[in-house]
């Protein structure tokens, strides 16, 4: 269908504050990539000062921002967001992020226009969901069902927000891309990146390009690279992006000062991915999530296999045309690596072909622009719509680059620790007769040309008539039977002879010889008189710590001090014994007092009584009056 048939489609976009952290890799090209002349987009963000819209104006595309996110919020910014929509009048709202979905269905009006709901994130709610998360998911739950359509990035997200409870039938999945034009395979590239990293013209290059964060495992892949640079003298690793410099001293500790060390290039930001990528054998993703789903499809756009962790859409993006491993396992991506590096020649070209062809129909960017667009077009005019371009339904013919030819065979498969050693059989040990020279060509021309033909052909006799053919066994004609005879060379039953098999070793112990009773003897008499040398020994040191003094103690001289009488002077002294002669003694008398009579209380009468068998109770001591006055 032509672009002169329907009108210009005005679509605004809200774009929630959700999608600053899980941001959309396909919402920027849309705005800026898409074609005017079919689509008028208006953009509402709801962050303020966010510098990834600045490139959006400088293209042209009107941007409000709206202060609507859990870190600005104003509360006149929804009657702002209602007048914008209200004003823009548009054909469709396309919502990215949650926050967004939940405003556009809130202040859309009861003459919403369509709805589409873009969802960036595999998983429905972060891995640490708050009370504010949840909310928002349940209040999009609500209106998913009045939603016209919801965009997922893989079908694994598909799935898991599916099985959380959104409707089926609205989803569809527009999956992100990369520019295809910009990622080919380059022989020069290639050799130009590797004379800059200073790798040997046979390296066998693995490369990963991902920042140094959790969620990429650098430490697996590293240890996958180590164990097959044992076996493997031309293998080298080259690791790009954010904070992948020497000094990382983390990253530095994973790569040590061996023989990994030596061979690892950290090469930090790197913008030209193309020349990176084409400068590698074997691309890799050791990352637990999905997030560098798009760094493999570059490099399948590169013609180069890739090997990375099946999770989420990174699995997708593999697909039949790489290897997909276990995440968190050096074994399993180590073997993935060497599955690759050990492929045949012609297999490894066609699957590098088949891979880019991978690539270019399911992540091209281009692609996914026209399929949005062909979205807003059936919604606005309830028409569906096929764009079609030369740029993405024709893919330019680039000659896959030759792996060097010494990637396989330096690769040696180490044998597994846990095999059984091959079982031990007869050996037949044949006498061949010394080879005759003779017409092995054409004799063998005319078997290869025999064993060419079809089944059918080769169950027909020289009459023409097809002859039995039962249980997939071939009646070969006469005449093929005699050349295949001729061919084959069987050996004379008196010249083959069969060795017996050879019996397995058993292990034995040697044996140690008894000891008599008179050996125990004297060795229990020995035992005795080491545990009384080693008593003795314990007694002389117990008694010389008692005994000997501590020699850092001195002796402690103690001197007398003589007291000296107090001296009082005359007039005190005439006052005392003036008061002396005065005082007459006291004379002291005794008084017998009786204690007053007082009655046991309950406690006492219980020491006092007698218990059931007619003992008396204990006698006590009450001191008479004489104790007293005593």
């Amino acid at each position: 269908m032509s672009d002169s048939k329907f009108e210009r489609l005005r679509v605004l976009h809200l774009v929630g504050g959700d999608n600053q952290s899980v941001p959309n890799p396909l919402l920027l090209p849309l705005l800026t990539r898409g074609n005017r002349q079919r689509i008028d987009s208006h953009v509402v963000n709801f962050v303020r000062g966010s510098a990834q819209f600045a490139v959006v104006r400088q293209s042209g595309v009107p941007v409000h921002e709206v202060p609507l996110s859990d870190k600005q919020f104003s509360p006149g910014a929804l009657l702002e967001l209602k007048t914008l929509i209200e004003k823009t009048h548009p054909d469709v709202i396309h919502a990215w992020g949650s926050s967004a979905h939940v405003a556009a269905m809130m202040l859309g009006g009861k003459q919403t226009p369509p709805v589409v709901w873009s969802i960036a994130g595999t998983a429905p709610l972060p891995p640490k969901a708050g009370l504010v998360d949840k909310f928002i998911f349940g209040r999009n739950k609500k209106y998913a069902e009045d939603t016209d359509r919801i965009v997922y990035a893989s079908a694994a997200a598909a799935a898991q927000h599916r099985r959380a409870g959104l409707p089926e039938a609205i989803g569809t999945v527009i999956s992100p891309g990369v520019d295809a034009e910009r990622f080919r395979p380059d022989a020069a590239t290639r050799e130009r990146v590797r004379k800059q990293l200073e790798l040997p013209p046979n390296a066998v290059v693995i490369g990963m390009y991902a920042p140094y964060q959790p969620e990429f495992d650098h430490g697996t892949l590293l240890k996958a690279v180590g164990e097959l640079i044992k076996t493997n003298q031309h293998l080298y690793c080259v690791l790009a992006g954010r904070a992948i410099v020497r000094g990382n001293a983390a990253l530095m500790a994973m790569v040590g000062g061996g023989t990994l060390g030596t061979r690892t290039r950290l090469i930090g930001e790197w913008s030209d991915l193309g020349a990176l990528f084409n400068a590698c054998d074997v691309v890799c993703s050791s990352a637990t999530t999905d997030v560098a789903r798009l760094s493999l499809a570059m490099s399948m756009l590169c013609g180069v296999m890739c090997v990375g962790t099946g999770v989420g859409g990174q699995g997708e993006v593999i697909g039949n045309f790489g290897v997909a491993v276990e995440p968190g396992s050096p074994e399993a991506l180590m073997k993935g690596i060497r599955r690759i590096l050990e492929m045949p020649a012609d297999r490894h070209t066609f699957m590098s072909r088949e891979a880019r062809k991978h690539a270019w129909q399911n992540f091209n960017i281009a692609r996914a622009i026209d399929r949005y667009h062909e979205l807003y077009i059936e919604l606005a005019t309830g028409e569906a719509v096929k764009l079609t371009s030369e740029k993405t339904d024709v893919m330019p013919d680039a000659p896959i680059i030759a792996r060097p030819a010494g990637a396989a065979a330096a690769v040696a498969a180490k044998p597994a620790e846990s095999e059984a050693p091959p079982p031990v059989v007869a050996q037949a040990e044949i006498k061949s007769e010394p080879a005759q020279p003779a017409k092995p060509d054409t004799l063998t021309a005319d078997l290869d040309a025999i064993l060419a033909k079809p089944a059918d052909a080769l169950a027909k006799g020289p009459d023409g008539v097809k002859h039995s053919v039962q249980d997939n066994i071939m009646e070969w004609s006469a005449d093929d039977a005699k050349l295949i005879e001729d061919v084959m060379v069987e050996a004379k039953p008196t010249d083959i002879k069969i060795a017996p098999a050879r019996p397995a070793p058993v292990r034995t112990e040697p044996k140690v010889p008894e000891k008599t009773p008179e050996q125990k003897s004297a060795e229990q008499r020995l035992l005795e008189i080491r545990r009384a040398e080693l008593r003795r020994a314990e007694s002389m040191r117990t008694a010389t710590l008692k005994t000997e003094p501590r020699s850092d103690m001195k002796p402690v001289e103690l001197k007398p001090v003589e007291a000296k009488p107090a001296q009082l002077k005359p007039a005190e002294l005439k006052a005392t014994e003036s008061k002396l002669a005065e005082s007459k003694p006291v004379e002291l008398k005794l008084v017998e007092t009786n204690p007053p009579e007082s009655k046991p209380d309950a406690q006492q009468a219980d020491l006092f009584a007698t218990d059931a068998q007619g003992d008396a109770a204990p006698a006590m001591d009450v001191p008479t009056p004489e104790a007293n006055s005593a």
